[in-house]
């Protein structure tokens, strides 16, 4: 008897291997939120004072805004540190400030409101932006469950971080680069207040001749360095290279954390290479993954281009936190989406391993930074998938003659 071939849209395989995965997964995943949305909870209906390292981080920040000291002191360790002991809580852990001055204007109005409000503000529009970006009415149940039950969004909201803000910026502003690329270029550079994840961007929008999109981002980007130094001081950005110099230096000085971070340079150092080794390394594959990406965007802007240039940010750059995966979580949605293939046990495994690697990396008992696994095996994933589709689910090189695939224009519907 010959087995039925998956009709077109469906993402699954017919064999339950495939099937049990999936549920068993999605399952996992939805108790997981449940919990995590009561804690969140929980700790809105309380005092933010007593969660200055989770959810209120950066409430506590913008709390230094309204504090009267000056504002470029926010970089130096000791006087932030200071400040969040004495005028916020004992509770607080010493940590660094090492953003790119234009963060402050989002910082700014979290504690000129009712600190509820202010949390309220941040988180809730984080994830509230995050599912905008990655809603998709190709497959608007599964990418709607992704976005708010993966546990990369549960870490991100749990600790309260940028992340989320950053990921939606990255995604929207992919989604509108074949119809609005100037307006793709303003969420490019709104993106830049962690600027270790927007290192393919330029390679790929240069591959792709998004000239437009270019100019967009380097305009707004001027905008906003001219902008926040008019309102906080230019003496802000002159401080901000020794403050990453000290974050660099406070994340070398506790190797512990290097296993939460899912990229090249802290499992080299881990496996005891010296400097400057790891950053050697770290430069070559940079290059690497960059040049593929290169080859992948000369094609056009497709969804597969973009999770591979997404799961490949985790290859290039030198740190991030299990709580930046939100972003491998959408090139995880595009992969399960495509309608080019099904999607079989072995590609449900390895989503499954990207989705819950924030989970893996929190409770990792080994001295060993293998979380860059999981990126690894994605990016590897999805090129072989664009390799093996079919050349109508592709569109067309830039400056091609031949007429645009069929396929193409609802890639982002």
């Amino acid at each position: 008897m010959r087995a039925r071939r998956p009709t077109p849209g469906n993402t699954l395989t017919n064999r339950w291997p495939a099937r049990l995965l999936c549920w068993g997964g999605a399952a996992v995943m939805a108790a997981l939120a449940v919990l995590i949305y009561a804690v969140l909870i929980h700790r809105f209906l309380g005092d933010p004072a007593r969660h200055v390292n989770r959810m209120a981080l950066f409430w506590t920040w913008s709390r230094y805004l309204h504090s009267g000291l000056p504002v470029a002191r926010l970089y130096d360790p000791q006087v932030l540190f200071a400040f969040e002991f004495f005028r916020v809580s004992p509770r607080v852990e010493y940590l660094p400030f090492a953003y790119p001055p234009m963060l402050l204007f989002l910082l700014w109005p979290l504690a000129a409101v009712p600190a509820r409000w202010g949390l309220g503000l941040w988180i809730g529009g984080g994830g509230a932006a995050f599912l905008a970006a990655s809603w998709r009415r190709q497959a608007p149940v599964a990418s709607a469950f992704l976005a708010l039950a993966a546990p990369g969004t549960l870490a991100a909201l749990y600790y309260g971080q940028v992340s989320l803000l950053v990921a939606a910026a990255l995604i929207g502003g992919w989604r509108l680069v074949p119809r609005h690329p100037a307006a793709a270029g303003v969420l490019f550079a709104l993106a830049a207040i962690k600027p270790q994840f927007g290192l393919l961007v330029p390679v790929a929008l240069l591959a792709a001749r998004q000239y437009r999109c270019i100019a967009a981002a380097a305009l707004t980007l001027a905008a906003e360095v001219l902008a926040s130094g008019a309102v906080f001081g230019f003496g802000l950005w002159a401080r901000l290279p020794a403050a990453m110099g000290s974050l660099a230096r406070f994340v070398a000085g506790f190797p512990d954390l290097a296993r939460y971070d899912p990229t090249v340079t802290p499992l080299l150092r881990l496996a005891g290479l010296p400097a400057p080794w790891p950053q050697l390394a770290q430069v070559l594959m940079g290059l690497l993954v960059g040049g593929i990406i290169w080859l992948v965007f000369r094609r056009g802007i497709h969804p597969l281009g973009i999770a591979a240039l997404l799961a490949g940010t985790f290859l290039v750059t030198p740190y991030a936190v299990f709580y930046d995966l939100p972003l491998a979580g959408y090139a995880v949605s595009l992969l399960l989406t495509d309608r080019a293939a099904p999607a079989g046990p072995g590609t449900l495994a390895v989503a499954g391993l990207v989705l819950f690697l924030p989970v893996a990396l929190q409770f990792n008992p080994l001295p060993v930074a293998w979380g860059v696994v999981g990126p690894a095996a994605l990016f590897a994933l999805i090129l072989r998938r664009i390799r093996t589709a079919p050349r109508s689910a592709l569109p067309h090189p830039a400056g091609s003659t031949s007429p645009p695939a069929p396929a193409a224009a609802p890639a982002w519907s």
